[in-house]
């Protein structure tokens, strides 16, 4: 039963990766398509980071037309909204007995800064918490485009600065217009690391993928001091604050993991903890399936992370 389990899971992360469960007409014919979304960016009391932020949109029905869980919004119809395809180092992710935990502060704030800056914000001042207590402009004009929610109830997208040109509905979307998102443009500066999920369309992740090959080169950016696939010393949890130049993922799974252990900087149990979630990974270059803990290593060169992160695809 469990290797029958196993071969179903293999395969429907297959069909995902390459395209085969959920094609709209659009995509059938090449293109893939999207659900657009204009209004707003309104930053003021929230907490953005380098790949989540406060959207609203013009018309309070335009979250109906996503898949998942409803979104979680506020009076006004605004709603967090998380970036497809990148990953950005955590500003704010705490855990029970560590409610400020954060990955270092300097290429975490400066993957913040570049997404504001890019959407036509010009001054941003924070509380001592990174709570935004005021913005110039007060909110910029931009649009979405998206298809589905997180288990969060969050919307997962595209964003774009400006107004759009045409109506809002189900687009079909080309290269050069998700080259123009800010998702891309951020993967492309080397401030944030490529995360994909099989929910992303075959044909977005392959320009996301080629992104990321000259910042990397150029060593910008994360790039600069990521210890992902070097290795990441561990010496307490408080020092991650200082040392996590790691993709976000993993340091999420090794702070929860830490936060827990009675051993603190031991990592002797990491992989099986690692286990017991059995994250679904597909390997690109393999074609196959596997799990997260099985691309981990622990060793003497510390923790790291044994495939290059574009060859990698989470199922969702």
């Amino acid at each position: 039963m469990k290797l029958t389990r196993r071969f179903l899971c293999a395969a429907m992360l297959l069909a995902f990766v390459t395209g085969g469960v959920d094609r709209s007409a659009a995509q059938a014919r090449g293109r893939a398509e999207l659900t657009q979304i204009s209004g707003h960016f309104d930053i003021v009391g929230s907490s953005p980071d380098g790949d989540s932020l406060r959207f609203v949109p013009a018309d309070a029905n335009g979250w109906a037309a996503l898949k998942g869980r409803p979104i979680q919004s506020n009076r006004r119809g605004g709603a967090q909204v998380r970036l497809e395809g990148i990953d950005a180092l955590e500003t704010h992710f705490g855990v029970e007995g560590h409610p400020r935990a954060r990955q270092p502060r300097d290429l975490g704030d400066a993957a913040t800064n570049s997404l504001l800056s890019l959407l036509g914000f010009e001054k941003v001042d924070r509380s001592a918490s990174g709570l935004v207590v005021s913005s110039k402009p007060s909110r910029v004009p931009g649009y979405l485009l998206a298809r589905s929610t997180d288990a969060y109830g969050r919307c997962v997208g595209f964003a774009f600065a400006g107004t759009p040109t045409r109506k809002d509905g189900p687009v079909p979307i080309g290269s050069d217009e998700i080259r123009r998102s800010v998702n891309h443009q951020l993967l492309a500066d080397g401030v944030v690391y490529p995360t994909f999920y099989s929910s992303l369309y075959p044909e977005i992740r392959e320009i996301f993928a080629a992104a990321v090959k000259a910042p990397r080169k150029q060593r910008k950016g994360v790039w600069s001091k990521d210890l992902t696939a070097t290795g990441l010393k561990v010496t307490s949890l408080d020092s991650l604050q200082e040392s996590a130049y790691i993709f976000p993922k993993l340091y999420r799974r090794l702070l929860s993991y830490l936060a827990a252990s009675p051993y603190d900087h031991a990592l002797t149990y990491f992989v099986s903890h690692l286990e017991m979630r059995n994250e679904r990974v597909f390997l690109l270059s393999q074609k196959r399936s596997t799990t997260l803990a099985a691309l981990v290593e622990v060793g003497d060169q510390g923790l790291r992370l044994r495939r290059p992160l574009e060859d990698l695809v989470f199922q969702d």
